[in-house]
Order: C-alpha cells, then sequence, then structure tokens
C-alpha cells in the first residue's frame, strides 16, 4: 500500500526513527546505563555480564587444583661450601663453609664443579639457589657458582638483599676481586676476597662508601639515563614476575588466590588506561599532523577551549600534551606497580636470575 505520494507505507516512520537510534548510540556508554529503564535489555546484558564475571573470579580461586610447592632439589648441598671439582683443599672448603654459617649478614652457599650444566646458566643457578632455599629463613641468601673448565664464577643474589647488594656491585666484586685471583690460579684468595667484600657491602653505608672508594667511584648518570635504566630493568624483570604471581597463585590457597587476583586486576586496569591514552594521543597527533584540528580537538575535549579554529587548535596541541604526559607517568606507575608485585609475591629465598656472572682469564 503506498501514501498519495507514493511512498510506501510505513517508510517514512522507519526514515524517521533511524536518526533518534543513532543519537542514542551516539550518547556515551556511562550515559545510557543511566538512563536505562530497569528491565531494558542494556541492564540485563549488563547483569549478565557481572554474574560472569563472578562466576569467573570464584572459579580461578576455588576450582583450579592447587600445586604443592616443588619438592627440593635432590643434590641439595649438604654444607656452605661443595667443591666437587677439586679446586680448592678440603681443608679450607670446610673452614670457610664454617665461616659462611656463622655470619648473620647472609647466608652464603659456594658450590663448585667441573663443567657448567647444559643450557641457560643463568636459569640453572637462579632455580637451584632458589630450590635449595638459601637464607629462607632471613631473605638474606647468596649463591656463588664456579666452574673450572669453562672459567665462569656466577653470584646470584636473593630478592631479600638485591636493595644492598646490587648486580652492579656483585659484578665489580667478581671482575676486580675474584676474577683476577682466579687468573693468577690463587682460587682460596679468589674466593676470600669476594666473601670478604660481600661482607663489606652488608656493613652498613659507611662500609659500603669505602667499597665503592676501593673499587672505583659508581658512575653517575643523567636523568634520561637513570629513566631508561628503569624501563629496561622493568621489562627484563617482567618474566620473573609473571612466573612468581603465577607460582603463588598456583600454590596458593584461597586468601592468597584472592590477592593474586586482585593484584592482577589493578595493573590489568592501569595498562588498559595506559594503552586507551596511548591510543588517544596518538590520533591526536596524527590528525594534527594531517591538518584536521577539528577532529583533534573533538578528541581532546574542545568545549572548555571554545569554538573558534585558533581554540580548537589549542586543544588539540593541550590534548597531545596531556596525553603524553599521561602516558608516562602511567607507565612508571606500572613500572611500580610491577616491581611491588614482585616483592609481594616472592618467597623468602628465592633468586630473581638476575645475578653477575664472569670469566676469568687463562693462566699464562
Amino acid at each position: 500500500m503506498a501514501e498519495k505520494d507514493g511512498t510506501p507505507r510505513g517508510a517514512g516512520r522507519k526514515r524517521a526513527a533511524r536518526p533518534a537510534d543513532a543519537a542514542a548510540s551516539a550518547k556515551p556508554l556511562a550515559r545510557r546505563i543511566r538512563e536505562a529503564p530497569p528491565g531494558s535489555p542494556l541492564v540485563w546484558r549488563i547483569r549478565l555480564a557481572a554474574l560472569g564475571l563472578l562466576i569467573l573470579v570464584l572459579a580461578l580461586i576455588f576450582a583450579v587444583p592447587q600445586r604443592p610447592e616443588a619438592a627440593r632439589a635432590p643434590d641439595h648441598p649438604d654444607e656452605a661450601f661443595v667443591d666437587r671439582a677439586g679446586l680448592v683443599s678440603k681443608q679450607y672448603a670446610w673452614e670457610t663453609g664454617g665461616v659462611l654459617l656463622r655470619d648473620s649478614r647472609f647466608q652464603m652457599v659456594v658450590y663448585v664443579d667441573a663443567a657448567p650444566p647444559d643450557g641457560g646458566l643463568s636459569g640453572w643457578t637462579s632455580g637451584r639457589a632458589s630450590a635449595w632455599r638459601i637464607g629462607a629463613q632471613e631473605d638474606n641468601g647468596i649463591a656463588l657458582f664456579v666452574f673450572r673448565d669453562a672459567r665462569i664464577a656466577r653470584a646470584e643474589v636473593g630478592y631479600g638483599l638485591e636493595d644492598r647488594l646490587p648486580d652492579a656491585l656483585v659484578r665489580r666484586l667478581l671482575e676486580d676481586r675474584l676474577a683476577p685471583r682466579f687468573a693468577a690460579g690463587d682460587f682460596e684468595g679468589g674466593f676470600d676476597a669476594f666473601i670478604k667484600g660481600v661482607g663489606e657491602a652488608l656493613g652498613g653505608d659507611e662500609a659500603m662508601h669505602k667499597l665503592w672508594q676501593e673499587l672505583g667511584s659508581k658512575p653517575r648518570k643523567s636523568t634520561t639515563a637513570m629513566l631508561l635504566d628503569t624501563y629496561s630493568e622493568g621489562i627484563e624483570r617482567a618474566p620473573r614476575m609473571v612466573a612468581a604471581t603465577w607460582r603463588t597463585y598456583i600454590e596458593g590457597g584461597a586468601t592468597e588466590r584472592i590477592f593474586v587476583l586482585i593484584c592482577v586486576g589493578i595493573f590489568l586496569a592501569i595498562l588498559a588506561a595506559t594503552v586507551a591514552v596511548a591510543v588517544v594521543t596518538v590520533s591526536i597527533a596524527v590528525k594534527l599532523a594531517r591538518g584536521r584540528p577539528d577532529a583533534a580537538a573533538a578528541l581532546s575535549g574542545a568545549d572548555a577551549f571554545g569554538g573558534s579554529p585558533r581554540a580548537r587548535l589549542a586543544a588539540g596541541a593541550f590534548g597531545l600534551v596531556f596525553g603524553t604526559l599521561t602516558v608516562a607517568l602511567f607507565s612508571m606507575i606500572l613500572l611500580f606497580a610491577l616491581s611491588l608485585i614482585g616483592e609481594q609475591m616472592h618467597r623468602k629465598g628465592d633468586f630473581s636470575g638476575a645475578g653477575a656472572q664472569v670469566v676469568w682469564a687463562a693462566p699464562r
């Protein structure tokens, strides 16, 4: 059936309804939720999504089977100084092991073997040190691994000592105290010098200052270099933090799992906000570069700047600067959250795998 003007019946009503639907769909989601009546499909979809999220969280807490903690490594050392390569005398190994056991500032295990294991060395040494639970009671463990044939010495520092015994200092101790004596064939002297250096580093601020003076002044870095180091360190530690978080979740009970889910949820929320702001900031930059200040101003919130072309250009520039600063700030918050999660997730006696490693010169 057609109207008098030849238009099919109902076509006008359909065309008239489309602008209203488009206007409704153009509203922000938060406004649409506030204005939705109690029984509308949108409200039901939100309720179903919340129920599904609740079921998922409960399943993650209670349904995932709990894995028992990993058993202690079968080759756990019975002494603090283990020499399987005959690098030092048995008397020296026995006396030095006794000294290490009596030192209350740290718990160190020295492990000497002929050849390094196959595969990645850092993963093997950190895994062994963590499995041996070195310094588990006070979270003050140190492990020194020496492999005679490959002339490799690697030190692993537990999480609890990383702030007082950073990797840079451990590397200097290996390079300046242990390696030269090892290269000269004085293995006992190299062990003594390294152990003494660790004790000095943990003896307080004054002792630490004197040690840095002996090894050479600590290099000063610019603010940009320090920020880049912070970013690179955070990225480098990310896989280890993920592994520690997963282990805490899979081995923990309901309380530990709730804590892990809260921490991960906060981290992912910050990450999502960072990505969203970064996308908007890049979009603003692209639109400004293409000479479209109106579109850039719309993304920046041009209402606060007025409607003139100059005001819209200022709004776009403001959005670009504000977005860049926000992304930088959120990135720093992410790195801080990552380090905080790592501090909370690791168990006493765990080793991160960062460490320091040297290869001493072959004897002439």
